[in-house]
């Protein structure tokens, strides 16, 4: 698993600031499947900031992603700054593939009859059973 995270400081005039911040999340979501946050302080004047995640199995698609998303934000604000970084998950903690489970100890005797006897009586799990009227 692959997380891209950016954050992008935004210049922005305390009058337009709402309406840009919002312009820009929507025009994001709408174009890319990512997540978007105010993540700077909101009551600061002249600046915003905003906060993207994407998640996804190749870095490269991940950097594709974040580079549209950098591509939106420039053409509807002005970015003062802007920081980005992509993290792997998953290979590293466990070598690769997840790891085999057995269990230690047999079921339990009955385990798993309520399934045999479905089966067996042509039910399948999850039909439900009507009461015959007394």
């Amino acid at each position: 698993m692959v997380v891209g995270i950016a954050r992008v400081r935004l210049m922005v005039s305390a009058l337009e600031k709402r309406a840009v911040v919002r312009r820009v999340k929507d025009k994001v979501l709408a174009r890319l499947a990512v997540s978007v946050a105010e993540v700077g302080d909101p009551e600061r004047g002249e600046m915003a900031e905003l906060g993207f995640a994407v998640v996804g199995t190749d870095r490269a698609v991940v950097d594709s992603v974040l580079d549209k998303v950098m591509a939106v934000v420039e053409a509807e604000a002005k970015v003062a700054h802007d920081e980005r970084e992509v993290m792997h998950f998953g290979e590293a903690l466990d070598g690769g593939a997840p790891p085999h489970w057995e269990p230690e100890e047999p079921s339990p005797p009955g385990f798993g009859q309520a399934e045999r006897r479905a089966r067996r009586s042509g039910l399948r799990l999850g039909d439900r059973l009507r009461r015959k009227p007394r």
